[in-house]
């Protein structure tokens, strides 16, 4: 009897355990559900919201996820595969007016209120494998740091479920807050690093999950290490670490190769915004230093200035002259194969060349 009491009592136990748990996001859940329609339009206003009424980051993470899941439906018509960065704001404010996207609206979303809510969080691309039957098919989810540690979440999943080509809106709470060994059956982010497994897994062992998932005689990845050292680079360099994991990982598949081309491309972007932003400030250098050096051409005649004054302008042209090998140093770092920016690049060194022999000139006649 007495062992039948404490067993009783041991059910009794995990029963309120549980039960409390669901009580608490119960309440988050429906503190998230009464936000005010007319806030609900701007990832800001829902972020406001969330602040206000929550001050820590799981029940954050719950509101945000619960108010998405259960407002936007998945919308068929949205086949683009690539958003430009300078797209991302109208995707989004689309996406909130509509109530309707793909995975990346749901995606591009979630991670831009998570930023607003001061939570660190990264969108995920990669290949599911459906419920339903169908063939792998390219997706995007989100993973989340919250209190130190990282979780995985899909709002597209559980928002609803797609049978024999219709949408069926139903909430499903199995997509929060997953840990990386259960998503891992049904989720391959294209880059390795997003698995979250300290042993991570090739996209082979993917597809047959016959495999060891976890086996010890792989070589130990210290991915909460490797996720804070990728924070800190540049966008750029992001996606050139991406692009090497991803190959080393990868297998021939028609969905990884377009996911490396299209890597390719925004790669090619981005080099290219940040030749043209180098440029451009090499330009917009120059053209001041010819302002500068006019100006003292037109105001300053060496055979009428006194000691003083010819020292002035010595430390002014010694100025122009740094600012002048400055930007032929600058143009060095521009590296591209593009042959009209080469050319633009080439003028703009002859030109700076060209200015530092008439400043050479200059000072001569200054003495």
């Amino acid at each position: 009897m007495k062992i039948h009491l404490v067993f009783l009592l041991l059910l009794i136990g995990l029963f309120s355990a549980e039960a409390q748990e669901a009580k608490s996001y119960t309440e988050t859940d429906s503190i998230a559900l009464a936000i005010p329609e007319s806030l609900t339009y701007a990832t800001s206003d829902i972020a406001s919201y969330i602040n206000a009424h929550f001050d820590n980051e799981p029940d954050k993470l719950r509101a945000i996820f619960t108010w998405l899941a259960s407002n936007i439906h998945y919308n068929f018509s949205d086949q683009r595969s690539y958003l430009a960065a300078d797209e991302l704001d109208n995707y989004i404010s689309e996406t909130l007016r509509r109530r309707k996207g793909r995975c990346s609206a749901y995606a591009e979303t979630f991670h831009r209120i998570c930023q607003e809510c001061g939570i660190v969080s990264q969108v995920v691309s990669g290949i599911v494998i459906p419920e339903n039957g169908l063939p792998p098919a390219s997706h995007a989810w989100i993973a989340a740091r919250t209190e130190n540690t990282w979780k995985l979440y899909d709002p597209t999943y559980a928002a609803g479920y797609v049978m024999e080509e219709r949408y069926y809106k139903k909430l499903d709470y199995e997509y929060f807050a997953v840990s990386s060994d259960v998503l891992i059956r049904s989720h391959y982010p294209f880059d390795p690093l997003w698995q979250m497994l300290s042993y991570p897994i090739s996209l082979n062992t993917f597809f047959n999950p016959g495999d060891t998932l976890n086996n010890p005689d792989k070589e130990f990845f210290d991915y909460a290490d490797s996720i804070q050292n990728y924070l800190l680079l540049g966008e750029k360099e992001q996606m050139l670490a991406s692009r090497r994991r991803i190959i080393g990982y990868g297998a021939p598949n028609k969905i990884l190769e377009e996911q490396v081309a299209s890597l390719d491309q925004q790669i090619y972007i981005e080099e290219y915004n940040q030749n043209t932003e180098l440029f451009n400030q090499c330009v917009n250098n120059y053209n001041a230093a010819v302002e500068q050096f006019n100006s003292i051409m037109k105001n300053s005649s060496p055979s009428k200035l006194n000691h003083n004054k010819k020292q002035g302008l010595k430390e002014d042209i010694r100025q122009l002259r740094d600012q002048l090998k400055s930007i032929k140093s600058d143009l060095l770092n521009i590296e591209t194969e593009d042959k009209k920016f080469t050319k633009s690049m080439s003028d703009l060194k002859l030109a700076a060349d060209k200015m530092l022999q008439d400043i050479g000139r200059y000072e001569k006649q200054l003495g």
